[in-house]
């Protein structure tokens, strides 16, 4: 069974790749945003709390994204693989990660590093469309809608998130890369560095290269 970890700066492309993986392969995706923006929608008091930090582009508390990663993965059918996007994060989430992992013999797993800059994070997340239904992605300029402001695949309103703005975006970045350092770290030699600036279909087969 494959066990991916997809890690990367927001907006590097490991939602897109992981997303692209697990269409090929039948992998199980479970991404840190899409399990902070379902616990947005409940208008809980969790999602209210959550709301105010990711508007602020801060990192979500270790405890916080540790069992709602935790409960997924325990519920779920992870049996044609695994894809983890944007977790760990911090040495706690991946200490409590790799507990998981042996309790459930998930096995080691495959770690690949999307390496991008802020100017091209800029690029790609100033312009970024989403689909308000089912979180597909498009741009502005690079990979417009065929019908403005509606996803070409369920036809629902394209919208622009709150926190895809210029600040936002560079506090996001930098807290990132203040966090993965130790991550990478811990990891270790077990890492597999991609370069994300280059395009879309050549970071793909460099994946799968590297899965095969």
């Amino acid at each position: 069974m494959k066990n991916i970890i997809f890690l990367g700066a927001p907006g590097s492309g490991k939602g897109t790749q992981a997303s692209r993986l697990c269409e090929e392969f039948g992998f199980l995706k479970i991404s840190t945003g899409d399990l902070i923006r379902a616990e947005l929608g409940k208008d809980s008091a969790l999602g209210r709390s959550l709301k105010s930090i990711v508007e602020s582009g801060a990192l979500v508390p270790d405890e916080i994204m540790i069992e709602l990663f935790k409960q997924t993965i325990i519920s779920s059918n992870t049996r044609n693989g695994l894809v983890l996007d944007g977790f760990p994060r911090t040495v706690d989430q991946a200490i409590s990660y790799k507990k998981l992992s042996k309790e459930m013999a998930l096995g080691e797993p495959i770690i690949f590093y999307l390496n991008v800059s802020l100017e091209s994070l800029f690029d790609r997340l100033l312009g970024r469309l989403t689909c308000s239904s089912c979180q597909a992605i498009f741009h502005t300029t690079t990979c417009p809608p065929k019908i403005e402001n509606k996803c070409d695949k369920c036809g629902a309103e394209l919208i622009k998130r709150a926190d895809d703005t210029r600040e936002v975006i560079k506090n996001r970045f930098e807290v990132f890369e203040n966090q993965i350092k130790a991550v990478l770290e811990f990891y270790s030699n077990s890492v597999h560095h991609i370069d994300a600036q280059k395009d879309s279909e050549s970071v793909y087969a460099e994946l799968v290269s590297v899965l095969n």
